[in-house]
């Protein structure tokens, strides 16, 4: 009984082979969030970083600000922009996440500026209150800057990888490097 199953499938997976039905299956892939995701834990995990880091610490006595350059699309598809913006989200909420830094979001500024000028022609803000306040904003201690590339794997397929570097203000170097690949983009 069992020949006479075993058969007629082993037949028709030779036939679906040389027939062309059965490809190579897709190189195991995850989403943008979650490539973030991987890639502050690989920084947090770094002892570099975490050399870097507690340095940075020590000689401020507080918590370091970061502050974040938008993630550059160096992607050949125009439809993948969006999905460079949605990275710079992910990446400045992962970093805030950690809880160990003060974030800044210097997309804000105009924001923010704007929000003075309004207090300024009659808003209830304390106009001079917020002047002095945005005058004396901290300045960053670590920059985070990134790309969004595509790749093919050996297999053909098109994936995308994502590269986050972290650099020290001051001195100009870099804290931390990594990136994650095999990123399939939704």
């Amino acid at each position: 009984m069992k020949k006479k199953i075993i058969v007629p499938f082993a037949a028709l997976a030779v036939c679906c082979i040389l027939g062309g039905c059965v490809s190579a299956p897709p190189p195991e892939t995850c989403d943008l969030e979650t490539s973030v995701q991987i890639l502050m834990e690989k920084m947090l995990g770094n002892p570099q970083f975490t050399k870097n880091y507690n340095a940075a610490k020590k000689a401020k006595g507080a918590l370091p600000i970061v502050c974040q350059s938008p993630i550059v699309n160096k992607t050949p598809k125009a439809e993948v922009r969006s999905m460079g913006r949605a990275a710079d989200d992910l990446v400045r909420v992962a970093l805030f996440d950690t809880g160990i830094f003060e974030v800044k979001d210097d997309s804000a500024a105009d924001m923010i500026l704007s929000r003075i000028v309004w207090g300024a022609d009659g808003g209830i803000e304390n106009v001079s209150g917020l002047m002095n306040a945005v005058g004396g904003h901290d300045a960053p201690d670590f920059i985070v800057s990134g790309d969004l590339q595509q790749s093919i794997t050996s297999s053909g397929y098109p994936t995308y990888r994502l590269r986050l570097a972290v650099y020290n203000l001051k001195t100009g170097k870099i804290v931390w490097e990594g990136i994650q690949r095999k990123i399939k983009l939704q």
